[in-house]
């Protein structure tokens, strides 16, 4: 008999495909502890969920829709002395081994198949591990990684720990955004290009900033209608008095006149609020800048609350061309916008279909000569 130095059993890999679903029954229905990722409530951006059973981890793991169910049957993850070794005298008979790889630092891995063709793990201790940095993980893609010491590895590092650096990009972007209004020096897609790269060079993506497919498209679509109608009112019947009250003037507008009783100008403009400005300027002020806000105080209830106000105020000055009036009221929008955000679990979609609902009655009643 061959020993090939099995230890305990430290995990088992459950292939998953909605992974809130999977999440809510062994977390609230059968008690297990969520050891990975903490305090976090919507788990759909994340490729694996770890919780603990009391003796090893249960890894819940996305597999994409398309693939059956036998390309990802459950994997069970055994810890050795010796990864090596035990390597070896399973390859000697004639068990199939894959190649050793290091995803975590000090930790080594290796695939096997037993004869029948299931997938299992070992894996081991080793100091000469190198670490690397998970890039952005997506359901239905592949974890991947870059090596600590390259160049991006050291921007993804600095870019995602160091509060002082995630200052400093959120100011850039703020004096990119003056730059653009009302300066006119910088178009939207140039600081939508800037913080591409930005999230590229820490390892992010739009999905983690909220662009994500929603789980139900219908209620989505509901909830930013419904949201549209709300921002709509209370900008118009409730803010709207107050500023003008305080501050004895109106939002200048006049920049958006060219639409009374111009069908064309109208067919463009709709356009324009429906792509670049809806769109753009969620990503921009509710999807990056608000996350970075939060960022710099560590996520925390704190954190977000100074989020909510800090991109509604960033908002509103990029329409001081408005005036005084025009600045408060697209901070109280902002506010607003950005509670909309938390209430849709920080998903996009909502804030950008009632921002383009808001835009999109204004624009007609200002064609109509009603506004």
């Amino acid at each position: 008999m061959v020993n090939a130095g099995m230890g305990e059993l430290v995990e088992i890999i459950l292939p998953v495909r909605d992974m809130n679903t999977q999440v809510a029954f062994y977390r609230d229905m059968l008690g297990l502890h969520v050891y990975e990722p903490e305090a976090v409530q919507d788990f759909r951006d994340f490729y694996d969920v770890k919780l603990y059973t009391g003796t090893c981890m249960l890894v819940l793991h996305t597999v994409r829709g398309e693939e059956s169910n036998s390309e990802h049957a459950p994997k069970l993850v055994f810890r050795v002395a010796d990864l090596r070794q035990s390597r070896e005298l399973l390859q000697e008979q004639q068990i199939e081994m894959g190649e050793i790889r290091s995803p975590e630092n000090g930790l080594l891995i290796c695939d096997g198949k037993d004869p029948e063709g299931n997938i299992f793990s070992l894996e081991s201790s080793d100091e000469q591990a190198q670490q690397p940095i998970k890039v952005t993980s997506q359901p239905g893609r592949a974890t991947t990684y870059v090596s600590i010491n390259s160049r991006r590895g050291r921007s993804i590092t600095l870019l995602r720990d160091n509060k002082f650096v995630i200052a400093l990009e959120v100011a850039g972007i703020i004096l990119l955004n003056i730059a653009r209004t009302p300066l006119n020096l910088v178009s939207l897609l140039t600081v939508f290009l800037v913080i591409m790269a930005l999230l590229w060079l820490r390892g992010s993506s739009w999905s983690q900033m909220g662009l994500r497919t929603p789980l139900h498209w219908r209620s989505t679509l509901l909830t930013g209608l419904i949201g549209g109608l709300v921002l709509f009112l209370m900008s118009t019947l409730v803010f709207s008095p107050i500023i003008e009250t305080f501050v004895h003037s109106a939002p200048n507008t006049q920049l958006l006149d060219t639409v009374r009783g111009n069908p064309i100008e109208l067919a463009t403009t709709l356009i324009s609020i429906w792509t670049s400005v809806a769109f753009g300027e969620e990503l921009i002020y509710r999807g990056y800048l608000f996350n970075r806000i939060a960022d710099v105080f560590n996520d925390s209830g704190l954190g977000w609350t100074i989020a909510v106000f800090g991109q509604a105020i960033i908002f509103g000055l990029a329409h001081i061309y408005q005036g005084l009036a025009g600045i408060l009221l697209t901070t109280a929008y902002g506010v607003m916008a950005g509670l909309l955000y938390l209430i849709s679990r920080r998903n996009l979609w909502p804030c950008v279909i009632a921002h383009g609902l808001v835009d999109t009655i204004s624009t007609i009643l200002r064609f109509t000569g009603m506004a």
